[in-house]
């Protein structure tokens, strides 16, 4: 797939970006909040960045494979 077609696609999804942003925010404030309440909001943090994180990996590999 072309850089083109990606942008393309990419510009037809807005809604879908835009959602997946406000997840993002929401599973970051909800990983702090319960951090900071059992008090290692570092550890927290980042194990749920690195969960999303590795959605978010999968996701952009099968937007652009498929």
């Amino acid at each position: 797939m072309s850089i083109n077609q990606a942008l393309f696609y990419f510009g037809n999804n807005l809604r879908e970006i835009i959602v997946a942003l406000i997840t993002l925010g929401l599973i970051l404030l909800v990983g702090v909040y319960y951090g900071e309440k059992n008090g290692e909001q570092d550890q927290t943090g980042a194990e749920v960045l690195k969960i999303f994180r590795l959605k978010m990996a999968s996701d952009i590999h099968f937007y652009l494979v498929y």
